[in-house]
Formats: structure tokens, C-alpha cells, sequence
């Protein structure tokens, strides 16, 4: 049970250390003030992988952010409203 609880808590820690944050995903973007952010150094680590650690939009993102925008807009519409507390009085 414990070895189970730490191996998740490593994974978690890989998933945090190791995977780009949203502003090494959108590098390649201006911010605000126009500049662009240098390379990370895992997009630096990974060379010509390095494509892959930034957010490059496409259709298909589109279709699947806005499929699973309209399933959950869909399940909290469809969820029955709770019952009124004070209708027994």
C-alpha cells in the first residue's frame, strides 16, 4: 500500500518536473509586450524533439476542446436540480 502511494507520487512529481508549463507551451507566442520567450531547457534537452514540447494549434484541438466543452456544458444542464431544502415546511 505504501510503495503503491509513493510510485503515484513519483509519477506526479515526474509529471510536474518533466512536462513544459503553459509558458513553455506557448513560447513561440508574443506575450504582451512582444518579446518571445528563449527555449526551456527541456525543449533544449530534447533538440529536435523540441516541436513537440510547445503548443502548435490545429483543427483538430478545436474540434476535441470544443466536443468536451459541450459534453460537460451538456452533463451540468442535464443534472436534475437538487431538491428545495425548505419544501417540507
Amino acid at each position: 500500500m505504501i510503495m503503491r502511494a509513493l510510485s503515484f507520487i513519483a509519477l506526479l512529481f515526474a509529471v510536474v518536473w518533466i512536462l513544459p508549463n503553459t509558458q513553455e507551451w506557448l513560447r513561440k507566442f508574443p506575450t504582451g509586450l512582444g518579446t518571445l520567450r528563449p527555449p526551456g531547457w527541456f525543449e533544449r534537452k530534447l533538440g529536435a524533439l523540441g516541436p513537440v514540447s510547445t503548443w502548435q494549434p490545429s483543427g483538430a484541438v478545436a474540434v476535441l476542446v470544443g466536443l468536451l466543452g459541450f459534453l460537460a456544458i451538456a452533463r451540468a444542464i442535464s443534472a436534475a436540480p437538487p431538491e428545495f431544502i425548505y419544501f417540507n415546511f
